[in-house]
């Protein structure tokens, strides 16, 4: 579930709690948020839930989708968001219970070799993995030697959950404190954290378009990130 406080002119005009993979935005009746004004399109906007990452969208809309006064087509939100559409401004928040939350998948184990019990949605998600045409790997010092990570998944979390893939300790680090996103044209660094940016070449960022060579700093992790295969 999420939190979605609706705005005009700075001033609060209702507040949704909508429980939905996918939000609809817009002015027509059927919008899970509806904002009756002339400026904003019918079906202006979309956000949807993938792999427990929120995604907003812009779906043509006549006068655009803004976030952090930048015009938008697609952006991956962080909890406190502002939305701009129009005249109106769109907060999104996610309860604190749902921050925490991993990607939570029907898992079962059904016979001696652990054969695995996919659902639907984890077998979409795998397919989707195996056709990406990129690949990329991170290089990392653990006991003074190079290790290197492939890059697999569509989303690679980086925080002090057990679950992520890469575990970082401290006192600013969040449970899922930045990811890297492999999608349709290539891999992005975002962050969730607001009070403790990762880097990349030494440069706080928010989201972030991966390119070969890039050192990211998240925490007292350092990592470098590279396409293509490791070297065998």
């Amino acid at each position: 579930m999420v939190e979605l406080v609706l705005t005009f002119e700075r001033k609060p005009v209702n507040t949704f709690h909508i429980d939905k993979d996918t939000i609809l935005i817009g002015r027509d009746p059927t919008c899970d948020v509806r904002i009756d004004n002339s400026g904003i399109s019918r079906h202006h906007a979309k956000i949807e839930k993938q792999n427990d990452v929120y995604v907003l969208s812009d779906l043509g809309s006549g006068n655009g989708t803004f976030v952090k006064g930048e015009k938008v087509t697609k952006h991956y939100l962080n909890d406190g968001d502002e939305i701009a559409i129009w005249n109106y401004s769109i907060f999104f928040k996610i309860p604190k219970n749902e921050v925490e939350k991993v990607d939570k998948f029907d898992v079962q184990k059904i016979d001696p070799e652990h054969t695995i019990a996919l659902n639907v949605k984890q077998l979409e998600l795998k397919q989707k993995e195996r056709a990406s045409p990129f690949t990329a790997y991170l290089t990392y010092q653990e006991k003074k030697r190079d290790v290197n990570y492939s890059i697999m998944k569509s989303a690679t979390f980086f925080g002090k959950s057990s679950k992520c893939e890469f575990k970082i300790s401290g006192w600013f680090i969040q449970p899922r404190h930045a990811m890297i996103i492999r999608d349709e044209i290539g891999f992005r660094f975002i962050n969730f954290s607001k009070s403790a940016l990762g880097k990349v070449n030494n440069q706080p960022v928010d989201d972030y378009r991966l390119k070969g060579g890039d050192v990211l700093e998240i925490g007292a992790l350092k990592i470098k990130f590279n396409m293509g295969l490791p070297p065998k």
